[in-house]
């Protein structure tokens, strides 16, 4: 549109020109009385860089006023910096001569002089307004110093210009920071009549390089820096080494580093003297008092207390808020050679009995010296029961069970049995008695004579596939958890003439969870639950399997002890309950039931080449000894841990258990 208003514009000025042809000149002499005057093109309005819409026109004449032609017009930009079409120009049959005139960069008044010889030159002016913006600039206020959490000493000032860097007022832009760079007020905004914006800059509360972009759409980007540094020495801060894992008596693996910062924890002050005191625990930290270096840390050796539990330390300095850090203590892991399918604890020997696949055997644990003596097993072990005295155990296979001497390391037989072991009970009457495994549904239980490897089925009620089962004390009968069937229930199976009979259930069904599993108290009084409820166990039906109270906080057990000698219960959770730690021990009182107290499993420590990584070890068994002085669990790292042997036994003393 602009083009067909400029083209009939010009067209009309033609017109004009032809209309106004009368006589020629000669421009060699320059005629006496000759006058130019401007005709057209005069005080127009255009942005910078821009081809006015009218051309410039000049009109030459004689002294009478008729027209000159053939003259030469001499066209220069006066002012402004811009340009025109031509600088010479002869003057058609109506006398007038033309250009086009291209604004230059500058905004304001722009000028351009006509002149031909023998006439006054004369000038045309032109307004050059503003241009739309292509860019934003950093005016001031980059590349500025301040304290960390503090606004700096000047605005930042962004400019937005056109193509050839005027500023153009009404550009909204956009301040945003990098990554803890900290804020702008305002953080937004449009440019002024000087086409600046500007808004204080609060740098974030971590020392460093800074960076701040503002931006508008449609146009390039301005980056502004800035460098933040600490503010003064306010405060000490345990940087590393704090809430570790360790051993009692032993140095933790990493140091605890300590600097002194500013109020948001940014290192300063070198050289500044920081006392280290044990507060908690025991244990003992050295050095006692230490410089902090260039980068205003120090560190320490951290030596843990005698006892299971939290150790705690502070760090001090004159005119500085304390740091304190905190460490737990549990007991050393005697690691295993193996990895633990099963496993049962022989009260009379003292000994632990694990099975292991791959290679299959049978491994003899002395819990106290980590002492491990291996019997190879024909076939992969599923489960493992230890007679009452310790003298042999009975290993559960798929379709056979192994008769293993401990007193002698051999095995001295592997029976049919012809059906896969979920649970194996090993009497102290020569009979073991394999539970099927969850397999079939309803099934029996195989009574086998370890002497004759004869093998009789159960009689009475069929039992649920699946079905685990312990030995009581008394070791007349045994109680069976049966596992997937709702709901959950024990039965009570009578061995007194060596075969299983099946007896009777609990006279519970869905009223309190059984959830599985089953342990005894040490003296046959109560039976524990895997659901953490408690059961008489009497030789009157009446009494026997009726509910007696619970274990608070315990709603999923792995597995359960309970100790006359210590008085306490020990459990460890199952690691599937998301609400309860397997990484530790609960203690119960066994007399009210009440809960005593936790105590930390210890940490398998993986060494790398800069510093140790401590993984969460579960706890799997639990067993006490026959003084009830000594607690032992077998514990396995978490999967992250990547350990191939990933088992080990933890020892703890009385003393350690709440």
């Amino acid at each position: 549109m602009l083009s067909r208003l400029k083209t009939g514009r010009r067209l009309a000025l033609l017109g004009m020109l032809t209309a106004a042809v009368a006589c020629g000149g000669d421009d060699s002499v320059g005629p006496s009385g000759a006058t130019l005057t401007k005709f057209a093109g005069d005080e127009q309005d255009g942005s910078p860089g821009e081809t006015l819409f009218m051309p410039l026109v000049v009109r030459a004449a004689d002294a009478q006023g008729l027209p000159l032609s053939g003259q030469t017009v001499t066209f220069a930009v006066a002012s402004g910096g811009g340009s025109v079409s031509s600088s010479q120009v002869t003057t058609n049959l109506a006398g007038f001569a033309e250009v086009e005139f291209t604004l230059g960069p500058a905004l304001g008044t722009q000028t351009v002089s006509a002149s031909m010889r023998g006439a006054t030159p004369v000038v045309f002016s032109a307004s050059a307004g503003v241009a739309p913006a292509t860019q934003l600039t950093v005016a001031s206020g980059n590349a500025q110093t301040g304290t960390v959490g503090t606004a700096l000493a000047a605005p930042v000032v962004v400019r937005a210009t056109d193509e050839f860097g005027n500023p153009v007022p009404g550009v909204f832009v956009e301040l945003t920071p990098g990554s803890g760079g900290g804020t702008l007020t305002p953080s937004a905004g449009t440019t002024n009549a000087s086409g600046q914006f500007s808004a204080t800059w609060v740098l974030g509360q971590v020392a460093g390089a800074k960076t701040l972009t503002a931006s508008s759409s449609g146009l390039t980007n301005a980056t502004f820096t800035a460098t933040a540094v600490a503010g003064p020495a306010s405060k000490l801060t345990v940087l590393s080494g704090n809430e570790q894992f360790g051993t009692v008596g032993v140095a933790l693996p990493n140091a605890l580093t300590v600097g002194v910062t500013d109020s948001y924890g940014n290192p300063v002050g070198v050289g500044t003297s920081v006392a280290f005191a044990v507060t908690g625990g025991g244990g003992s930290v050295s050095p006692a008092t230490a410089a902090t270096d260039a980068n205003g840390r120090v560190s320490a050796t951290w030596t843990m207390g005698a006892r299971v539990g939290a150790n705690s330390l502070s760090a001090s300095a004159t005119g500085l808020t304390a740091a304190s850090a905190t460490a737990t203590a549990s007991v050393s892991i005697r690691a295993l050679d193996h990895r633990v399918v099963d496993a049962e604890m022989s009260v009379a020997t003292g000994k632990i009995i694990t099975v292991s696949a791959n290679p299959s055997r049978l491994n003899v644990i002395d819990p106290e010296t980590g002492a491990v003596q291996s019997i190879a097993l024909t076939y992969a072990p599923l489960n493992v029961s230890v007679a009452p005295d310790g003298s042999r155990a009975a290993v559960g296979h798929d379709g056979y069970l192994s008769n293993v001497n401990l007193t002698t390391g051999a095995v001295d037989g592997t029976y049919l049995v012809s059906v896969v072991a979920g649970d194996v009970v090993l009497g102290g009457n020569g009979y073991a008695y394999v539970f099927p495994g969850s397999g079939v549904q309803w099934t029996n239980i195989r009574s086998v004579n370890m002497t004759t490897g004869t093998v009789t089925i159960q009689t009475g009620n069929s039992i649920y596939g699946g079905t685990v089962a312990k030995l009581h004390p008394s070791g007349s009968y045994v109680y069976g958890a049966n596992r997937n069937l709702s709901p959950s229930d024990f039965e009570k199976y009578d061995i007194r003439s060596g075969p299983a009979a099946y007896l009777y259930d609990s006279p519970y069904h869905g009223d309190y969870a059984f959830s599985g599993n089953v342990w005894a108290f040490e003296d046959g009084s109560r039976l524990i639950a895997r659901s953490g409820n408690l059961f008489r166990a009497s030789a009157v039906q009446a009494e026997d399997m009726t509910y007696a109270g619970s274990l608070s906080g315990a709603p999923r057990i792995q597995w359960a002890v309970h100790s006359t000698g210590a008085s306490r219960v020990l459990v460890v959770l199952d690691g599937a309950n998301l609400e309860t730690s397997p990484s530790e021990l609960r203690a119960y009182d066994p007399s009210a039931l009440q809960y005593m107290g936790s105590v930390p499993l210890p940490r398998f420590n993986v060494t790398g080449a800069a510093s140790t990584t401590h993984y969460a070890a579960e706890g799997y068994f639990v067993f006490f000894n026959a003084a009830g002085t000594r607690a032992y669990s077998l514990i396995r790292a978490v999967p992250e841990s990547g350990l191939a042997l990933d088992w080990g036994v933890a020892v703890f003393d009385a003393a350690d258990i709440p």
